[in-house]
């Protein structure tokens, strides 16, 4: 009997062709899964490496915020909030008096907040009068109220820069080398306003 051929090749010789071809349709599909595993775990990598990656540059911008915070407080000039103001005057204008306002020479900042002290102890009723001090080898910083200011009027003085929360010192100044003044009030509490200390370390 003979043997059905299609295109000249009997029906073994398609069954190997068939074998052959499922052979290589399952490499094939064993490649695929592979890949596609491999794909899926390099996508993973990814995606967490770009966490990661945006994590820290966020990091890196809170940083820079914090520090840009810090650098404009150290920089910005001293100003009495109004709530700490109203406490000076109201203190003040209770028992008016006189006062010797002092501010270092040449420090913009420091007659800066010189001027804020003057304009509250006019509004008080207090008499001013006012100075520059400059200092030879030495830099005064912070709010001093001087030795020697211990009568009625630097008593209030030093009552009304407590109750208002404004730190001061009662250091002596060093030697002054050159005062810019009108004229001071005998006897009369001496404030004076050095530059802004520098910040902590």
């Amino acid at each position: 009997m003979s043997r059905l051929a299609v295109l000249g090749h009997d029906l073994d010789w398609w069954n190997g062709v068939m074998l052959l071809s499922l052979l290589f349709a399952a490499l094939v599909a064993f490649a695929v899964a592979g890949t596609t595993s491999i794909v899926i775990h390099l996508q993973r990598q990814e995606a967490q490496a770009a966490k990661v990656t945006i994590a820290s540059l966020e990091n890196d911008a809170a940083q820079a915020r914090l520090e840009q915070e810090r650098l404009k407080e150290q920089l910005a000039w001293r100003v009495i909030p109004s709530a700490n103001a109203v406490i000076l005057e109201r203190i003040l204008a209770a028992h008016p008096g006189s006062v010797n306002l002092k501010f270092t020479t040449g420090d913009s900042e420091a007659i800066y907040l010189a001027v804020q002290f003057s304009r509250i102890f006019e509004q008080a009723h207090w008499r001013v009068a006012s100075g520059a001090l400059s200092f030879t080898g030495a830099v005064v910083f912070g709010i001093r109220l001087l030795p020697g200011s211990a009568g009625p009027d630097g008593q209030t003085l030093r009552e009304a820069l407590s109750a208002a929360g404004m730190p001061f010192s009662t250091e002596a100044l060093p030697p002054v080398t050159m005062e810019f003044a009108m004229g001071n009030f005998p006897n009369a509490p001496t404030l004076m306003i050095g530059s802004k200390s520098p910040p902590a370390i």
